[in-house]
């Protein structure tokens, strides 16, 4: 689970606020979730386009983090389940 900095949780707050106060002064962003991307191409695909037509300007993916920790679970997953097949035989 990853640790949130201290303050990070008042200073969304405060930013959302500041957002919907002025909210022709944000650009509208839109994360895509590259995992999704990965494992339902076409419901990402049709979120995205859904966010363009609701006026989405910027579009962001995961950090590298989430990509390096979901290949890792991946390699420990097929590690696992080859030494569990293993000592079955």
């Amino acid at each position: 689970m990853r640790e949130t900095a201290p303050g990070a949780a008042e200073l969304v707050k405060k930013y959302n606020e500041i957002q919907k106060k002025h909210p022709n002064k944000f650009v509208k962003q839109q994360t895509i979730d590259w995992l999704e991307v990965l494992t339902d191409f076409e419901k990402s695909k049709s979120e995205i386009e859904q966010g363009i037509k609701d006026g989405t300007c910027l579009f962001m993916l995961g950090s590298e983090w989430d990509i390096l920790r979901y290949v890792v679970r991946q390699c420990k997953k097929a590690l696992d389940e080859a030494y569990e097949n293993t000592k079955k035989k």
